[in-house]
């Protein structure tokens, strides 16, 4: 027997939450009811008799850091009433568990939460213990009890679509948005210092594979099953390099994605895999665009600062690579860093720009 269950966010700023459509989709496929609010586009009252019309078994929150406060302040408020659990995930509660100790949070959720959400929710239906979850801190009268963390997920194909509708129900515009996001992969090796996955890394130590790969199969039938439903012109593959793929998962994907799917596509590179064969696929597949770290244009910084190893001539050549093959490119920059002379950092950075 299914429970209701219920996510709350700020708001999309009309950008798919993919973490949020995976747990619904792998709470469905468990029986369970799950709708979600938007809760920065609704005054307090509304949020409050929607959560007491639906009377969920558990609410859902999801934060980036920043929308932890507007999060927390609601769920205060609507604790007053509600008497299910709140639980709160996402990346600040990944990083900053401790928000454990906040007023009215029952739980959090570190890491990938699939399992565990699916977990909480079978014990919430059998009112059984739900303390002792891999991957949930959890609040009780006896105090905090900090589970350990679970292993990563090792094979991503046996998860479900991203759960689309439960977003669009109450986002028309990124409903019909021409741009949809997809992930192949999960995961990253490198330890960039501004980025969070060297913590993440860390955490998941020898608890699985870093960097894991859906089969090109199963990622084009996802595009295809979107496609077949909601407006798609374009997509953005968010995978965090996606040239990390192998060779071989790169000429397959190429070789599909033209003849099946037939959407132009923007992804994420790193600097030091724009080679000419990874660019030519690149171009095959129909890659319009993709985003590249520059980060600064002082190459010492971003050595010893950010543990990027790559030079300005690196840089250059791997823009005019992509430039020749007619991919446009979008740098992403690091502004006000803390070194000695920040200014001359940014404007060395303009420059190479």
């Amino acid at each position: 027997m299914g429970v209701r269950l219920l996510f709350i966010i700020k708001d999309t700023a009309l950008v798919e939450r993919y973490g949020v459509m995976v747990l619904s989709a792998v709470l469905k496929r468990a029986g369970h009811d799950v709708r979600l609010l938007r809760a920065g586009r609704m005054p307090r009252q509304e949020i409050g008799a929607q959560v007491r019309r639906y009377d969920p078994a558990a609410i859902f929150y999801s934060a980036m850091t920043g929308e932890h406060q507007f999060l927390l302040t609601l769920n205060r408020a609507l604790k007053k009433e509600y008497q299910g659990l709140s639980v709160f995930g996402g990346p600040h509660a990944t990083f900053f568990p401790e928000m454990i100790e906040e007023e009215g949070v029952d739980a959090v959720c570190l890491g990938e939460g699939e399992d565990a959400a699916v977990e909480l929710a079978a014990a919430l239906a059998r009112d059984a213990d739900w303390t002792r979850i891999s991957n949930l801190w959890t609040k009780t009268r006896h105090g905090v009890v900090r589970n350990d963390l679970r292993p990563l997920i090792s094979d991503l194909d046996a998860l479900p679509f991203a759960d689309r509708e439960v977003l669009y129900e109450g986002d028309p515009a990124l409903r019909d948005h021409p741009t949809k996001i997809f992930f192949a992969m999960r995961g990253c090796v490198y330890q960039c210092t501004y980025c969070f996955n060297h913590s993440y890394n860390a955490m998941y130590a020898g608890r699985g594979k870093i960097c894991r790969t859906r089969s090109v199969a199963n990622f084009i039938d996802e595009m295809k099953w979107v496609k077949g439903r909601w407006p798609m012109t374009y997509m953005q593959l968010d995978d965090d390099t996606f040239l990390l793929h192998r060779r071989e998962w790169l000429e397959e994907f190429a070789d599909r994605l033209p003849r099946e799917v037939g959407c132009r596509f923007m992804c994420n590179v790193r600097v030091d895999l724009v080679d000419e064969e990874r660019v030519r696929l690149l171009k095959k597949a129909g890659c319009h665009a993709v985003w590249m770290g520059v980060e600064t244009g002082d190459p010492t910084i971003r050595r010893d600062l950010l543990q990027r190893f790559h030079s300005n001539d690196d840089i250059v050549a791997a823009v005019k690579r992509l430039k020749k093959a007619g991919i446009r490119v979008a740098t992403q920059n690091l502004c006000g860093l803390p070194v000695a002379d920040p200014v001359a950092a940014d404007v060395a950075t303009l420059q190479l720009n």
